[in-house]
């Protein structure tokens, strides 16, 4: 990472001479690790009804050394103590909202991450810290109250 000058001399067999500098930026650095939730707004949402779409947001990406060129999305299934599993593969999306039809099971923890690349091709992982599915028969409000089980 820096920036690196570079001056070339040329000299022919007269003895006229020619001499050029460059300036290069080296990006050796991801972007920024912005701020990525789950649900529409300025909440991060706990829970989901099921059947309704996943709705990620993010904010904050971005590289000082050269420009974030590519957003990808995933969507997977959170288990304890155990690896997690893939619902969605990853996929290209653009803006600062991503919402999806995703099969959610009720009793389950999903999370979204974003994988953001800059023009060099690096790239870092941002998660969401996931969501509760819950039956949508109407008597919770999605977001804040969470039914028992037992």
């Amino acid at each position: 990472s820096g920036r690196y000058y570079f001056a070339v001399e040329a000299e022919n067999g007269v003895g006229l001479r020619a001499q050029r500098e460059a300036v290069v930026d080296v990006d050796a650095t991801g972007p920024s690790e912005g701020t990525v939730w789950d649900g529409a707004g300025a909440v991060d949402l706990e829970v989901l009804g099921v059947g309704s779409p996943v709705v990620t947001q993010w904010k904050g990406l971005w590289d000082t050394e050269s420009d974030v060129t590519l957003l990808e999305y995933t969507l997977e299934e959170r288990r304890y103590r155990k690896p997690s599993i893939t619902v969605l593969p990853w996929r290209e999306v653009t803006g600062d909202l991503y919402s999806v039809q995703a099969p959610l099971a009720v009793g389950k923890r999903y999370g979204s991450r974003l994988r953001v690349t800059n023009e060099v091709g690096l790239s870092v992982v941002l998660r969401t810290d996931g969501f509760n599915v819950v039956p949508n028969d109407g008597d919770w409000v999605s977001g804040l109250v969470v039914p028992a089980y037992s």
